[in-house]
């Protein structure tokens, strides 16, 4: 897709990296198309080597509501809720990006400051046209790029981005006046969109024409009334120019497809406008550079640049129209919604999920617009369907803010709508972990609904789950039976298979095993035979938890065909279940490494999927795994996990294997993955491992070198790398595992046997020294700029002036007293060794991971890893 790139921000990027190293909040301010978005951008990119978590982006474009901010920002970092972010690991640092942030500036500094404040190491790139305000921010401001005079008007970044977009379009502005160009850019405040969608016309007017047209245009942003940045005029002139230059279907449609918030389909853009030439328009308004497309997916997306959005939609609200055509919008997402769940009574396929969950901020924006604009609560009530379908998976936070805004604007509960938006509600609440509230919320409704509806399916089904999570397990099958009944009446097969399933859980956890079993078992082959893939998939999960409750081994062949299963359609919360189940049946078997094992996937599933809502799935195995090998913690543990919220049944208040804890204090919530951690760790490795806990097999790995190169195989990954020092150093150090080797000692390695024979004068060893210096600061450059290459050959060079150092002063006939030589080889293997460590996790980061934790530096240096690695080192050792 187009992009505005870095053209001419070469000192602003430079800036920006240097400030995200030395501070965790940033913000790139500036006016509206200056290019915050591509410098923050280009900024994540370069910055991406020095967070092992990752660069994650955020895009609150797409949110009007300041409520939804917080739900918004977990949901598109992978969360399930807010809470569940704020609890996610912190020992690894990650980047987020959070771009256009303006229109909801106040809520965005109050939901970053709880973020930083919560999580120890998140950095934060914020993009706005003002600063978030908060202590420690450091500012960023971004001015247009710089424009050329007529003296000089072929040089500056504006005339070089001016021209490379042209030449992009098409077109060769390149021959045109320079002058012509210079004046131009000048008219254009450098701003660099306006500069692109200038560009985008030179395939049809001279740059002379534009300028032109640009001078005679009066705008409405033009009337007295507008006090903004002249900045911001030009841009609007530039957008509305082009604007102008459109034909009239193509700029009606533009006006029309404002009301999409965030990308979409050409299937929802045909829907929204469905005019004929739909085709050629949509061709017309992607080269003029006002819709942005992006084909690098299955399905081509599209959408609008935020200023051009607003721009349009100003326009949209101007001629009347925008009530045509979100109601068009609201339409295509409720026919999309009911073509999806056709079905999905009988069978709930595999696909189902995903699709809902790519379609959910469709859904929240047609929400958004019937709560505020339609007198009648239908579209609205319809809408919660798609809503009530995802909420267990992701968007908990959002469905209940959503959901809250409903009920209040159409509070009647009487209608089968009403009492389905209620109870689309209850269930985001219990999601979120307020089972209480929840239980408040439904428990009058399920008792006066007596139609046999899916509401008052989905009402029991809630009250179900929020009497098991408060403890009342009786009154929780009898509202999962009675939902189950009419589930069933109605030829709802799937959903009556579900709590049919639930009902047998909590049977179960009262005490009767059999019964529960035998109806799961049921429900599997029902539901396969059905082609209900998600429901067959849950019962066997389920079936496999009862199971463990009778016969282990067997439990544990159900677990693990239950989960390669749910692996295969991508089911989350049916995964972690598995894991926990097998982590389980292991301790009950006697394989505490292999508990572990899964317990420590089931913690990367949860961290992975951000549903860490589901916590207590993980916190309550760890435990049990603690407890039986005499961990310090396991009380505590026991006690977070009896503290923390049920999401699922599956992580009831039944105990497999019979928890201590009792008046201990849980840990804080955001302190439970690091505690967690802690335990896992203690439990994995160390010469202090906890009695009974098997010691996990030792695992292997393999160097080979041959001629210049060397090749690294580590947990089933290989790579090649050059046979740099620092690569060598380490191969010195592993193959010494467990000892020392002086640093001064390893800065002769590999010399040739040939000595110089002779000390050098102290003005040469100066010069050696001074030179060293200097290549030590290139290299820090080179690797700094990821130009790895540079900094090989630099560390080639330094390589050997060290060590003919080292030869000169040691094997010339004195011995190594000398403690700045000795200072002289302790930096320099260090620096190598370092720069090699970073060179392999690039190329392998498990293997860096492990030689960063394993290798320590300094005048003596060793290789000591926590866990002992079975090494085989082969290959020439010249």
């Amino acid at each position: 897709m187009p992009s505005t790139g870095v053209i001419g921000r070469d000192a602003e990027l430079a800036e920006l990296d240097a400030r995200v190293r030395e501070n965790r909040l940033v913000t790139v301010v500036g006016p509206g198309g200056v290019g915050k978005t591509a410098l923050a951008g280009a900024a994540a990119d370069a910055l991406a080597d020095r967070f092992p978590m990752g660069v994650r982006r955020v895009d609150l474009t797409r949110v009007d509501d300041p409520g939804a901010v917080a739900g918004t920002l977990a949901a598109q970092l992978g969360f399930d809720s807010f809470d569940a972010l704020l609890c996610a690991p912190g020992e690894h640092p990650l980047l987020l990006v959070v771009d256009n942030c303006e229109h909801v500036l106040d809520t965005v500094a109050d939901v970053v400051a709880s973020l930083l404040g919560a999580c120890t190491q998140p950095s934060v790139i914020a993009t706005s046209r003002a600063p978030l305000e908060l202590p420690g921010e450091s500012v960023v401001a971004l001015a247009p790029l710089t424009v050329p005079t007529d003296a000089e008007p072929e040089s500056g970044p504006a005339v070089e981005l001016f021209l490379c977009r042209s030449r992009d379009a098409g077109s060769s502005a390149a021959g045109e006046d320079p002058l012509a160009v210079a004046r131009l850019c000048r008219q254009l405040d450098g701003l660099p969109l306006a500069l692109e969608i200038a560009a985008a016309r030179t395939r049809t007017m001279t740059v002379a024409e534009i300028s032109e047209r640009l001078t005679e245009r009066i705008d409405v942003l033009q009337r007295p009334r507008f006090r903004g940045d002249p900045r911001h005029r030009s841009l609007a002139d530039t957008i509305a120019w082009s604007y102008e230059l459109l034909s009239p279907a193509a700029a009606e449609r533009l006006d029309a497809l404002s009301v999409f918030v965030g990308p979409w389909s050409a299937d929802a853009g045909r829907a929204v406008t469905p005019a004929a030439g739909f085709e050629d328009d949509l061709e017309e308004l992607v080269t003029a550079s006002l819709v942005v497309a992006d084909t690098t997916g299955p399905v081509a997306r599209y959408r609008l640049l935020e200023t051009v959005r607003r721009f349009a939609r100003d326009r949209l609200d101007r001629r009347g129209d925008t009530t045509l055509a979100y109601d068009r919008f609201v339409d295509h997402v409720l026919a999309r919604s009911r073509d999806q769940l056709a079905g999905a009574a009988v069978a709930w396929r595999s696909d189902l999920l995903r699709e809902l969950l790519d379609g959910f901020d469709d859904v929240a924006e047609a929400l958004r617009w019937s709560i505020a604009h339609d007198d009648d609560p239908r579209r609205a009530h319809r809408l919660c369907s798609a809503l009530w379908a995802v909420v267990h998976q992701r968007h908990a936070d959002d469905i209940v803010e959503l959901m809250r805004g409903l009920v209040e604007r159409f509070p009647e509960q009487t209608s089968r709508g009403g009492a389905q938006a209620v109870a689309v509600l209850a269930t985001a609440e219990y999601v979120s972990g307020d089972p209480g509230g929840a239980l408040a919320r439904v428990e009058p409704l399920a008792e006066r609904r007596t139609d046999a509806d899916l509401a008052t399916v989905m009402a029991h089904r809630i009250l179900g789950q929020a009497r098991s999570a408060v403890g009342d397990r009786a009154g929780a099958v009898d509202a999962f039976l009675a939902g189950a009944r009419v589930a069933s009446a109605l030829g709802h097969a799937a959903m009556a298979d579900e709590l049919e399933v639930a009902a047998a859980v909590v049977t179960a956890d009262i005490g009767d095993v059999d019964g529960p079993l035998a109806t799961v078992a049921e429900v599997v082959a029902r539901a396969t035979a059905q082609g209900s893939v998600l429901s067959a998939s849950w019962a066997r999960t389920v079936h496999a938890w009862l199971l463990a409750r009778t016969d282990p081994a067997v439990a544990l062949a159900e677990a693990d065909a239950a989960l390669a299963g749910a692996r295969e359609i991508s089911y989350p919360i049916a995964v972690a279940a598995n894991l926990r189940t097998r982590a389980y049946t292991l301790l009950l078997l006697g394989d505490a490494a292999g508990a572990v094992a899964a317990l420590t996937d089931l913690r990367a599933e949860l961290v992975d999927h951000g549903a860490l809502s589901n916590a207590r799935l993980l916190v309550d195995g760890v435990a049990a795994a603690a407890h039986l090998a005499d961990h310090p913690a396991a009380g505590r543990l026991a006690a977070t996990a009896r503290s923390l919220p049920i999401t699922t049944l599956v992580s009831s208040q039944f105990e497999l294997i019979p928890l201590p804890g009792e008046g201990e204090s849980a840990w804080p919530r955001h302190d439970v993955l690091a505690a967690v951690s802690a335990a896992l760790d203690d439990l994995t490795i160390g010469p202090d491992r906890p009695a009974g806990v098997d010691a996990p097999p030792t695992p292997s790995g393999r160097i080979r070198r041959g001629g210049d190169v060397c090749e690294f195989g580590f947990r089933g990954r290989s790579v090649t790398v050059r046979s740099s020092k620092g690569v060598l150093d380490l191969i010195v150090l592993v193959a010494a595992a467990g000892s020392e080797v002086a640093a001064v000692d390893l800065a002769d390695v590999a010399v040739e046997q040939a000595s110089t024979g002779e000390v050098i004068d102290a003005r040469a060893r100066r010069d050696y020294e001074a030179r060293i210096i200097d290549l030590q600061a290139a290299v820090d450059e080179a690797e700094h700029d990821n130009d790895f290459a540079r900094s090989y050959r630099l560390q080639v060079e330094m390589d050997a002036l060290v060590e003919h150092l080292a030869a000169a002063i040691g094997r010339g006939g004195r011995g190594r007293r000398d403690a700045d030589h000795s200072e002289r080889a302790r930096s320099a293997v260090t620096h190598r060794i370092r720069g090699a460590i970073r060179q392999l996790t690039k190329l392998h980061p498990a293997l860096g991971h492990h030689l960063t934790h394993a290798v320590n530096t300094g005048t003596y240096c060793s290789y000591r890893p926590e866990q002992p690695v079975a090494w085989s080192i082969e290959g020439d050792a010249d």
